[in-house]
């Protein structure tokens, strides 16, 4: 136990000093939640001009497998994106996942309770199946929005590979408190498509035609001994199982937008609205694409982060 806390408070202390030398100010800050016994621990960029805004929109944006949240917001810059769009932005880190096969026990990093079950050798896992990662962060959702201006109807949630796996759960478990998932390199858990949603939202889901870590096919090859490990269901059961449950089945668009850039990929959007409402379903196809974040306009024909941005903000 003295052990762990030490664990706990070197980190608490290196996380502060990394902020503190970066120059960060008070509007970006590491945080600690207490949730089921366990301090989970967070990112919280608040837009510089905070003071002088009302009911200000909220990301939460959750890592892959293994992600540390400083590597992952220094990568995608979010206090920049919480400055120009004047936006809370949250980046929360998951807990580390330690499963037993046979007779090892196997460190999987850190990992969020997506819902995710495999099959290996016919043994059945199900990584973190303890972790009440859903009930954590609509807690979070809850605690930050006591404390600070959030707008109740601009609830955003986004998330990368193992991330992206766990917006899929949220947008089926929690629709009723979320208005819009975007979704890179991430796919449904099987055991979660035999359910409905609790209501509608706008979703957007983002996938590379050549991503080998999460393929179409709902399969990996980041295990080795285990390249073709099913890990989810695949990208058109996905897109379905969204396009029946949002009620966009009947009035698809496709749009295959310009090659401006010399960057080997090329982006095609679908895009559906249902008949019965305004809730929207889009897929950005990137062909060539592989699994990972393509960020910077000066460097490929758009910028996930915008993508996102845009589909979030757009009636």
């Amino acid at each position: 136990m003295i052990k762990k806390n030490l664990f706990i408070l070197t980190r608490i202390f290196f996380l502060s000093l990394v902020f503190f030398a970066s120059g960060v100010q008070c509007q970006n800050a590491y945080k600690t939640f207490h949730f089921q016994n366990f301090e989970r621990e967070y990112l919280l960029h608040l837009p510089l001009d905070y003071d002088s805004l009302d009911n200000v929109p909220v990301l939460f944006f959750l890592h892959g497998l293994g992600g540390n949240i400083v590597e992952f917001d220094r990568e995608l810059n979010f206090a920049k994106f919480s400055d120009e769009h004047r936006w809370i932005v949250v980046v929360p880190q998951a807990l580390e996942a330690k499963e037993k096969f046979l007779w090892q026990t196997f460190d999987l990093g850190s990992m969020w309770n997506a819902g995710m079950e495999v099959s290996v050798l016919g043994v059945k896992i199900k990584p973190n199946k303890h972790i009440d990662d859903v009930g954590f962060l609509m807690s979070l959702l809850d605690s930050l929005s006591s404390e600070y201006r959030i707008d109740t109807d601009s609830v955003f949630f986004a998330g990368f590979s193992m991330g992206g796996f766990m917006c899929h759960r949220l947008a089926i478990e929690c629709s009723d408190r979320i208005n819009a998932c975007a979704v890179i390199s991430g796919l449904i858990a099987k055991p979660l498509a035999k359910q409905s949603p609790k209501g509608k939202l706008n979703l957007l889901q983002i996938h590379g035609t050549e991503d080998k870590i999460v393929s179409s096919l709902g399969k990996t090859s980041m295990i080795r001994p285990l390249r073709n490990l099913r890990i989810g269901i695949s990208l058109d059961k996905t897109m379905n199982y969204w396009k029946q449950n949002l009620d966009c089945e009947s009035n698809e668009k496709v749009d295959t937008l310009l090659d401006r850039k010399n960057d080997g990929l090329r982006f095609v959007k679908h895009s559906a609205k249902s008949e019965t409402d305004n809730t929207k379903l889009q897929f950005l196809e990137v062909i060539g694409g592989e699994h990972k974040i393509y960020l910077d306009n000066n460097l490929y024909d758009i910028d996930y982060l915008d993508e996102i941005y845009n589909f979030f903000s757009e009636e």
